[in-house]
């Protein structure tokens, strides 16, 4: 069981560690997090997509925080998705995931949740 939790504290912490400016390692990931922020917000069908992953990815994040696990309870899934999308207007070829990880830990960091 302890295996488990480091493999998946180590597939759902990546992005967020890029966020926040720590070294990089190649990790595995899927879905449409590893596409573009342009890409994402390219079609209604992309865009539906994205947000039912950044929902699971979101929600990966917060069971792991054993910090606070409660990260965007108040901002509900809007509110999530649209700091999501502003990160991603403003950088349209960043890894959604990247985008995501930078509304998470701003979001996080920021009180607004």
């Amino acid at each position: 069981m302890t295996g488990l939790l480091l493999f998946l504290i180590a597939a759902a912490i990546p992005a967020p560690s890029k966020a926040v400016g720590l070294a990089s390692h190649a990790t595995w990931g899927a879905g449409i997090g590893l596409e573009s922020c342009g890409h994402w917000l390219s079609s209604e069908q992309t865009i539906v997509e994205g947000v039912v992953w950044i929902e699971g990815y979101w929600t990966g994040i917060n069971l792991m925080n054993r910090t606070d696990g409660l990260v965007g309870r108040t901002a509900d899934v809007s509110g999530v998705v649209g700091k999501v999308r502003e990160v991603c207007v403003a950088a349209p070829s960043l890894p959604l995931e990247e985008a995501a990880s930078e509304a998470y830990v701003a979001l996080w960091h920021g009180k607004s949740r």
